[in-house]
């Protein structure tokens, strides 16, 4: 299971956000491939003023979860968009 957490203090960069990582996602691995569930909001969706959205994927192939890993970590540092937002990653 991965788990992707999102955070940022504006929701519109927080929604934006997500639909560039749904994208990469959905480029790096066919949606009939990778279960994903979200983007949901967090169980607290906002704590001192910051947003949080939660997607969840799963695959019966590890690596292909460490390679979206990777993808969103390249992706993110290039992209000016993703110095307003927080990710968090955790593969279980």
């Amino acid at each position: 299971l991965f788990t992707l957490m999102l955070a940022s203090k504006s929701e519109e960069a927080l929604e934006s956000g997500l639909g560039l990582v749904m994208g990469w996602i959905g480029q790096y691995a066919p949606a009939e491939a990778v279960q994903t569930i979200g983007p949901v909001p967090a169980p607290v969706y906002k704590v001192n003023d910051i947003y949080r959205k939660l997607v969840y994927m799963k695959h019966e192939n590890y690596d292909i979860l460490i390679g979206i890993q990777k993808l969103l970590e390249q992706q993110s540092e290039t992209s000016d968009w993703f110095k307003q937002i927080l990710i968090q990653y955790d593969i279980s």
